[in-house]
């Protein structure tokens, strides 16, 4: 499952993964933290995806990230 995760962080606030195309495949709620590489029920190849977090840390200050992962097997 990937997920966002890391010292000082307090509050996932926004977590997407895009396919290559810039189709949302997956958008965090608070029932799915996660992404299972899942999409409409099918098993997503093995490419590489972006993804979009935003973060709150125990300071209290609003951290943004984006970058790309290759989904693996």
């Amino acid at each position: 499952m990937i997920s966002p995760a890391g010292w000082g962080l307090k509050e996932i606030i926004e977590f997407k993964v895009f396919n290559r195309w810039g189709e949302l495949v997956f958008e965090a709620t608070k029932s799915t933290p996660g992404w299972d590489g899942y999409y409409k029920g099918d098993l997503q190849n093995m490419e590489t995806y972006v993804y979009y977090v935003q973060a709150v840390t125990y300071s209290d200050k609003i951290l943004t990230k984006e970058g790309y992962f290759t989904l693996v097997r």
